[in-house]
């Protein structure tokens, strides 16, 4: 009788637990219990790359890439990070800025000091979340660990780094990033981290210079937990271009991962206002804009190159952001680098830009007959010297004569001779042209002026030297006088190239843009005369 009494009393009692937890399970969980039950787990995103002894721009130019290791986004906007300034928790919502706080499935958020601290191969800004709070030690830095939760709330995510001691990996020197090996893998491993390899390089720093880093793309120093592919593209264009022009475009595809990328496609989309004319390979298909090629399977270590040729519109306005991405059905380790683009603006179109450059009025020969005038194109487009005309200024006016030369190349250089022999005599080369007529009466050594006009008779250039009109349209202040350490006779006005270019300086239709200019110490005060070979010198 005991006995069926016990049984009974366990039979109400466990009865009476079970109606408890029911009740208990009916009720809505609070919303912070909700959060706990859905937080993120370990290593959802990892600490995957540390700058942090910045950049070559800037040693403050510091950030952090931060990987999603999972197949769905996930949004930091609500978590933290401790030691991003050491030994401090910072929140990623009191950050200065930010474009996006979410990490896309296998991809990269960019952390960093400023906007401009890491930009891609087109020199675009590809900082997500940016803090100038952001300071790490270069020595005795501690750990950083990210958590799901503001100040320092919540779970921790991801550590890395040692307590105590110095950092893992990176270089000081060289500013080589501090590199996670494999995201999967604690990142309190020493082992597995290490400094990036310098040749694996992705992106620019705010001066435009290489980073010796890889953000948003795959470490230079990764290890795979399990054998996949991973397909990198990149584009590569015209900085500028114009209305009307052909735009060239390369594209590359490779395949950086441990096995084959299967069945691989690469889709190219071109920009409004830019017109497919024709590629190498050919595209597999062509839908507008839409160019896609089946590339097939791409072996490991494999590289594809396509080069596209396309029209840009003469009524387009720019810029043209051009994006290609990448797909396989092979696993990929990450798919942040299967996209890439490039960004073209529209610039003015070239122009010519045509100048007196050399003038020997005060020759050796009989006569002055070896009097010479030497033009230059400095411009990017060829001009058109139909209808144009070397000139004097005398009482009655303008006294011209016809260029014996319809147009004129970028960079070109041409020598006008009062008469072939004399000049040929003088310089050991002979004229590229001697014009029907010379300028009348020649040039007066005592002073006199060169005037370029175009087919509207306006004035393109001039010079005026010693004596002549100072005052004529072209020409501000004092002219140009011979320089006194040398012989005056046989002279020759020469403008100042820039050392760089083997250009011309900047003409400021002045005396101080002559060789003979006493004003300018460092590139004036010198002589030129015939037969002395100076253009070579300069020329880049």
């Amino acid at each position: 009788m005991a006995k069926n009494i016990g049984r009974i009393s366990l039979t109400i009692a466990g009865s009476l637990l079970l109606l408890i937890l029911t009740s208990l399970l009916s009720k809505p969980l609070s919303p912070t219990k909700a959060r706990s039950l859905n937080a993120a787990s370990p290593r959802d995103v990892v600490i995957n790359e540390i700058a942090w002894m910045g950049t070559a721009a800037s040693t403050y130019d510091e950030w952090i890439e931060l990987y999603n290791t999972t197949a769905a986004p996930i949004d930091i906007g609500n978590w933290s990070i401790y030691g991003a300034d050491t030994g401090v928790c910072l929140n990623f919502s009191a950050a200065d800025g930010s474009t996006t706080t979410t990490v896309s499935a296998h991809s990269y958020l960019i952390y960093a000091n400023h906007e401009d601290d890491v930009k891609d191969s087109s020199g675009t800004n590809i900082v997500d979340i940016w803090d100038a709070t952001i300071g790490m030690n270069n020595t005795s830095p501690g750990q950083l660990i990210l958590y799901d939760a503001p100040d320092c709330g919540g779970n921790a995510i991801d550590t890395v780094n040692q307590s105590t001691g110095d950092w893992f990996a990176g270089d000081y020197d060289s500013r080589r990033t501090m590199e996670r090996k494999n995201p999967t893998v604690l990142g309190t491993d020493a082992d597995n981290w290490a400094t990036n390899d310098g040749v694996t390089r992705n992106g620019q720093d705010a001066n435009g210079d290489p980073l010796n880093g890889t953000p948003q793309a795959q470490n230079s120093q990764y290890q795979s937990s399990s054998p996949a592919a991973d397909l990198n593209v990149a584009k590569t264009g015209p900085i500028t271009t114009t209305a009307g022009s052909l735009i060239t475009y390369h594209l590359t595809l490779s395949n950086t991962g441990d096995i084959t990328a299967t069945t691989t496609w690469l889709t190219d989309t071109l920009p409004a206002g830019v017109t497919f004319l024709s590629s190498t390979p050919a595209p597999s298909t062509q839908a507008g804009q839409r160019l896609v090629w089946q590339l097939g399977d791409v072996p490991t270590t494999a590289l594809r190159l396509i080069t596209v040729t396309a029209q840009v519109s003469e009524t387009a306005t720019g810029p043209f952001v051009n994006h290609i991405t990448a797909t396989t059905t092979a696993t990929e380790t990450a798919t942040g680098n299967n996209v890439a683009a490039w960004t073209t603006t529209l610039g003015a179109p070239p122009t010519a830009r045509v100048l007196i450059n050399a003038v020997l009025y005060d020759g050796y020969q009989d006569g002055d007959d070896d009097e010479a005038i030497q033009l230059l194109n400095a411009g990017e487009a060829t001009a058109d010297l139909t209808g144009w005309e070397l000139c004097k200024y005398t009482t009655t006016g303008y006294s011209c004569r016809a260029l014996p030369l319809s147009s004129l190349a970028p960079h070109e250089r041409v020598w006008l001779a009062r008469n072939t022999v004399a000049f040929s005599t003088s310089f050991g080369f002979p004229p590229d042209y001697e014009p029907a007529s010379w300028l009348s009466s020649g040039l007066a050594n005592g002073g006199d002026e060169v005037i370029l006009r175009d087919d509207t008779h306006a004035v393109v250039d001039a010079v005026v030297f010693e004596g002549g009109a100072a005052t004529i349209p072209g020409w501000l202040g004092d002219t140009v006088q011979p320089y006194g350490v040398g012989r005056a006779e046989g002279q020759i006005l020469y403008r100042i190239p820039d050392e760089t270019t083997g250009l011309p300086i900047p003409d400021t239709d002045a005396a101080s843009d002559w060789i003979q200019s006493t004003g300018d110490p460092l590139h004036g005060r010198r002589v030129l005369y015939p037969g002395w070979d100076l253009d070579p010198l300069f020329w880049p």
